[in-house]
């Protein structure tokens, strides 16, 4: 399948570990306290129909689609839509699921976020063995030449904050290692971009700004490839 990132870039597959959309606003009063929050629950069953028995937190209610390929959990604060990135498929997903937490929020007496965010998590991962990760990934993202030859690489990730416009941009890359502490390193490299708001929306703007968010990751993960993941990306 191809991700959102892809939609527009005409991509066949992708590396997508998982990608999560969120919205905080002020404390509901309601919501505190409660059993079963009914309007919630109400608006969601003909998509989230799979109660999340895993959840002991009080006022934290979650639901799955019926193949647990989605889940969206609230609080008396935020609202959370997370998809499995073996499954996702475009952004016009997110998009259906955004109308259902306007929806919940209208229901609430909720008239603005204090802010919403828009996160992608990759994990390339090629199959075969990446010698060079220059034709990969941009190399502005990499450098693993050690100051020392005794040194042997374990992880290397970067975390960086930058302001995009009006948003503000978490952005963490590197090798994550999933062998650590094995210096056997293998395939793999992270591209997490986590875009959000940083002033109040009024909920009749959230599509809108996350169509917003969508083009940033979209811009800086073009950005971030090299022509060899390019190619495989687009044969699939």
């Amino acid at each position: 399948m191809c991700g959102f990132i892809m939609d527009k870039l005409n991509f066949k597959k992708n590396y997508i570990q998982e990608v999560l959309f969120r919205v905080d606003f002020r404390i509901i009063p309601e919501l505190i306290e409660i059993g079963v929050p009914d309007k919630f629950v109400d608006i969601i069953k003909d998509d989230f129909m799979v109660f999340d028995e895993n959840i002991s937190e009080p006022n934290l209610w979650a639901y799955f689609d019926e193949n647990y390929k989605k889940r969206i959990e609230l609080t008396a604060s935020s609202i959370v839509l997370s998809y499995d990135g073996d499954y996702y498929d475009t952004h016009f997903d997110i998009l259906n699921d955004i109308g259902k937490i306007i929806s919940i929020l209208e229901s609430y007496g909720v008239n603005t976020v204090n802010r919403m965010g828009l996160r992608y998590v990759n994990e390339i991962k090629p199959d075969k063995t990446i010698d060079d990760w220059n034709n990969w990934i941009n190399p502005k993202l990499h450098n693993f030449n050690a100051i020392d030859s005794n040194l042997m690489l374990m992880r290397s990730l970067t975390q960086s904050q930058y302001r995009v416009g009006e948003y503000i941009l978490n952005f963490t890359y590197g090798q994550f290692n999933s062998n650590y502490p094995n210096t056997d390193i293998g395939n793999d490299f992270i591209l997490d971009y986590d875009v959000y708001t940083s002033s109040l929306t009024e909920i009749s703007f959230i599509e809108e700004k996350f169509d917003e968010l969508h083009s940033i990751i979209i811009s800086l993960f073009k950005e971030s490839i090299g022509e060899d993941l390019f190619k495989d990306l687009q044969e699939g």
